[in-house]
């Protein structure tokens, strides 16, 4: 995975666009620039992933104006972000689907972590905005001493944020020259040297296990980071969710996804969201090359995409039919061991039912252990779990 970073004075070219600003170092305008570009290896199937990242700032190095653009297999999004004291207003182009979001504001925001750290000496709290989450990010980074990383003697930093933990290595000049994610995965500056071979993601995240839990299997008991954790899904989380319709940029009704909901409607919700599922799983082709997420319209369309892009779908027409529903990240039995993975859960007579549309069989059972709940943002979030995870399974039945 290769990364290159730097801050300039902001002049009037853009990358994005035609959109052009005049404003200069005169004016105390700057921006930051930023281009990663990841080669992972996911199922056999190779995706390159490119994020682009423009963000202007005031002479305070506050963020102004944000420009953000991700691709993957084919398909992109692209946030372009205003900011004001109290919220973040933001239009979101998902291929062919346009949304606009309001993200309110309770603290001031940095332009991003790197700056912020090479600004700072011992680190601390930062929050900057998280144009995937649609969120103000908090991250919490503490000094460990200088590094010497490929010639370049760094400030290294340990940052533990909403959507993982990592360490930072950063140059004076306040160049971010190296990135450690606890799965594994390291980020350098982008040089002439030769790119390292792509991840295996798979590898890189899965948790081996000795005994895994067989699919179907309705009970099981696992020691999670020593702690034992009992599932059995014969029992039911009967509490309502009064966001359980609220809908978001990516999980979005349109009349194609009213439409798709209508041609499920059953006797009753349950026997909907089965044939949700049902068709959702027949429709859609298993595409591990998506490596973003994308609005719920766009994944109906491209009837491509991962586990994460089913869950979007299935969350979307469930609640196009006006059946509450969310978003599952947890882990998955499979392969012998666990991996991430998404899933859902739709409240029906009375209770949520989990139900997983990316896989043949009808229910989600034992081997699915739910660690987040909600919208599209546990999708994201998840990550802090990488690499601390210690899983044994006990029993299954």
């Amino acid at each position: 995975m290769n990364l290159s970073f730097n801050l300039t004075s902001y002049l009037s070219d853009h990358p994005f666009g035609t959109t052009s600003y005049s404003a200069g170092p005169a004016h105390g305008v700057f921006v930051i620039r930023s281009r990663t570009v990841s080669k992972i290896i996911a199922f056999g199937s190779e995706t390159e992933q490119i994020v682009e990242d423009e963000i202007i700032c005031g002479p305070d190095l506050s963020p102004l104006r944000e420009r953000f653009r991700i691709t993957s297999g084919g398909a992109s999004t692209k946030v372009d972000a205003r900011f004001s004291p109290g919220e973040v207003s933001c239009l979101i182009e998902t291929d062919g689907t346009l949304s606009r979001e309001r993200i309110p504001l309770s603290e001031p925001l940095s332009a991003d972590l790197t700056t912020a750290l090479a600004l700072s000496k011992e680190g601390g709290v930062f929050r900057v905005f998280n144009p995937i989450t649609l969120s103000a990010e908090k991250s919490e980074a503490v000094f460990r001493g200088e590094e010497e990383i490929d010639g370049v003697l760094c400030r290294r930093f340990e940052v533990a944020s909403d959507s993982g933990d990592s360490v930072m290595f950063v140059a004076p000049d306040g160049t971010l020259v190296r990135c450690e994610l606890s799965c594994g995965i390291v980020s350098s500056a982008a040089s002439d040297s030769t790119e390292p071979a792509p991840v295996d993601l798979i590898d890189a995240t899965g948790i081996p296990v000795a005994n895994p839990i067989p699919p179907g299997s309705v009970r099981a008991s696992l020691e999670i980071n020593g702690e034992r954790v009992d599932i059995d899904t014969t029992l039911f989380d009967r509490s309502p969710e009064e966001d359980g319709l609220r809908q978001t940029s990516y999980i979005r009704v349109d009349d194609d996804i009213r439409a798709f909901a209508e041609d499920c409607v059953g006797e009753d919700d349950e026997e909907t969201c089965r044939n949700l599922r049902r068709k959702i799983y027949y429709h859609m082709t298993y595409d591990s090359r998506m490596g973003i997420i994308r609005a719920a319209s766009d994944i109906l369309r491209s009837g491509e995409g991962v586990c994460r892009d089913y869950a979007v779908l299935l969350c979307a027409a469930a609640i196009a039919a006006n059946i509450p529903a969310r978003v599952v990240s947890g882990l998955l039995c499979d392969r012998g061991g666990f991996v991430f993975h998404a899933w859902n859960e739709c409240f029906c007579k009375g209770r949520w039912l989990p139900l997983d549309a990316s896989r043949y069989e009808e229910d989600a059972d034992a081997a699915h252990v739910p660690l987040a709940r909600g919208r599209e943002e546990t999708l994201t979030n998840i990550n802090r779990f990488i690499g601390k995870i210690n899983i044994k399974v006990l029993d299954f039945s």
